[in-house]
């Protein structure tokens, strides 16, 4: 973590002698061994912020190299809309912008950033955190309601407002200003990871993980696939009514008429039934007949 603090101080560095001044080192006794090598001699700007803001949020990143560190995976999809869950929920409300990221070509290594979240009923809590992606890693430390102000929004890259949905499913619906609804579930085996029929996937939803941890995903998928393959077993004839009532099928140019786009699998040790619909591109599941016909109208179809 402190070589990515360090490259995010170097990309803080000011060009322009005129918006930008030096900030002092840290007091000597400071407990972070760190800190010099993180701020002496940055540059920050100071025109809008100030000098004593741009001093306390560097302070705060050098914090964040001995506080906790945070290991988080994340599975991100996009929606068309927010799911039914969603109704009836109260949400946290967040405010955020990014300071500096530091980037690998197209692929952003780690960024460090500025947040508001309030809760229902609480008060707002304002942080700074650094976020790692090719370690899965994250810090976190408080920061003051007046630097947060001092940033946000004129003063950070990517300023937004959202509304964050909280589901007992563990997953967190993002609304976002734009418009943008993005689903996310924090977990630590992918085994966990269980999509609710409720989602309506938008079309092509991207995944921001590593390239590294895509190919390990890739292979989680084909190994899942074969396994789900192995129990197959065939539709009962209501199921198969229903997937041909409901068009969840391909026409191929066969004597026999369109075949059915889903198929299911039983787990021959637990019992549990799984319905799956593919192409030679992707594949998705759901535990009822009705979620695997609408996985293949929101997004299988698109594939083949």
């Amino acid at each position: 973590m402190v070589n990515i603090l360090s490259k995010l101080a170097d990309a803080c560095k000011m060009q322009d002698p005129v918006s930008t001044e030096v900030i002092p080192d840290r007091p000597s006794n400071a407990n972070c061994p760190q800190t010099a090598e993180v701020i002496k001699g940055r540059r920050f700007p100071i025109n809008h912020i100030g000098k004593q803001a741009s001093a306390d949020l560097l302070f705060k990143i050098a914090d964040v190299i001995n506080s906790e560190v945070h290991k988080e995976k994340e599975k991100r999809i996009d929606l068309k809309s927010l799911p039914k869950e969603c109704s009836g929920i109260k949400p946290s409300i967040i405010k955020q912008g990014v300071l500096r990221e530091v980037k690998d070509g197209d692929d952003i290594v780690s960024y460090c950033r500025i947040r508001m979240k309030q809760d229902p009923g609480k008060s707002p809590k304002y942080t700074l955190g650094v976020k790692n992606f090719s370690k899965s890693e994250e810090s976190e430390v408080e920061i003051s309601k007046d630097t947060f102000d001092s940033f946000y929004p004129d003063n950070l890259d990517k300023p937004q407002s959202k509304k964050r949905f909280e589901l007992d499913s563990g997953w967190e619906i993002d609304q976002k200003d734009d418009g943008s609804i993005v689903a996310e579930f924090e977990y630590k085996n992918k085994n966990e990871i269980e999509i609710p029929e409720s989602f309506d996937l938008k079309e092509g939803d991207q995944e921001k993980t590593s390239s590294f941890e895509n190919e390990l995903m890739k292979l989680s998928k084909i190994s899942k696939f074969k396994a789900l393959k192995k129990n197959e077993v065939p539709l009962t004839p209501e199921e198969h009514a229903e997937v041909m009532k409901r068009k969840a099928t391909w026409n191929y140019s066969t004597e026999s008429g369109p075949s059915s786009a889903v198929w299911k699998s039983v787990d021959k040790k637990t019992g549990k039934t799984t319905y799956i619909t593919h192409t030679h591109r992707a594949y998705n599941t759901a535990s009822t007949l009705k979620g695997a016909i609408g996985r293949y109208h929101s997004f299988i179809k698109g594939t083949a």
